[in-house]
């Protein structure tokens, strides 16, 4: 289970953070007081060594220096599981990239979808550089998940739920409509919708002044679990990133994916071919693009 959001967990039970091997937080969007509120949360509920902590996947250089100042609080408190989604997550956390600086750091870092894991030559780079765990490319299908859990010993998971930022942009779409930027204190842009040719649709948002492009159906594999783990792949990642959810309704997706029970308005990508089964659908408008 993964947000960058803290108010998505405000509607999880204790229960239903107990049944997440891993309740993972971006500690970069929301503000600090309200990260070190939720991660004393999550640790009261699950234990320290179930809390990991998420660096985000692009870092520019005037938000480096609040970043380090948070991971360097928070490595003081004890937090000693992370997650990176970027080549630049080693040295914000401090360390080369090899097994031996993490082990002398007393870390474990797994990696995000975003660490490019195509294949298992690139799982066993990232075992080589000191990762945990790596996540399988989103891009990819059943075979190649397969051959990458079949070539390594490293842990692989893989994401299924999760609306997939398309594209970021510095610029900010709603300045660009309005003719000026009503300052980050005044804004009030959350969403908009847009709609491409072939029927395309998507959710253009806003993170931190940027523009975050997904599609309007997030992509989800629940209802096909057994095949992934058929793969070789048993751990799965539910992520509620790049979009802000209501509490209850973040909660209801995390309990309908882990019964691996099909959402409507979703896609599963690539990951369709390959499958042992036909597409469950997941309601009369889910599809398999």
């Amino acid at each position: 289970l993964k947000t960058d959001r803290c108010a998505h967990l405000a509607a999880f039970s204790d229960d239903d953070l107990r049944d997440a091997a891993d309740v993972t937080l971006d500690i970069s969007v929301d503000p600090f007081d309200q990260v070190s509120e939720t991660i004393a949360r999550l640790t009261a509920c699950v234990g320290p060594d179930r809390v990991r902590l998420a660096l985000p996947i692009l870092t520019r250089e005037h938000e480096r220096a609040e970043l380090v100042q948070r991971i360097a609080a928070l490595r003081e408190r004890g937090m000693r599981r992370w997650e990176i989604g970027n080549l630049s997550g080693w040295s914000l956390l401090g360390i080369e990239p090899t097994v031996e600086a993490v082990r002398a750091a007393d870390l474990d870092i797994a990696g995000d979808w975003a660490l490019y894991t195509m294949n298992g030559a690139a799982a066993q780079a990232w075992g080589r550089m000191g990762l945990s765990r790596a996540t399988v490319s989103i891009e990819g299908h059943l075979d190649t998940m397969r051959a990458a859990a079949g070539s390594t010993d490293l842990p692989l998971a893989a994401v299924v739920y999760q609306d997939t930022p398309l594209f970021l942009s510095e610029s900010c779409a709603w300045a660009t409509l309005c003719g000026a930027c009503a300052t980050p204190a005044r804004c009030t842009f959350t969403e908009i919708p847009l709609s491409m040719d072939g029927g395309i649709r998507l959710r253009i948002g806003r993170r931190q002044c940027r523009t975050v492009a997904t599609m309007e159906r997030p992509l989800c594999l629940a209802g096909r679990l057994g095949d992934l783990a058929e793969a070789g792949i048993n751990r799965f990642s539910v992520q509620f990133v790049w979009r802000d959810y209501a509490p209850q309704d973040a909660c209801d997706v995390w309990r309908r994916v882990r019964t691996d029970r099909p959402l409507a308005n979703t896609h599963c990508g690539n990951v369709s071919r390959g499958f042992i089964q036909g597409p469950t659908g997941g309601g009369d408008d889910a599809e398999c693009d």
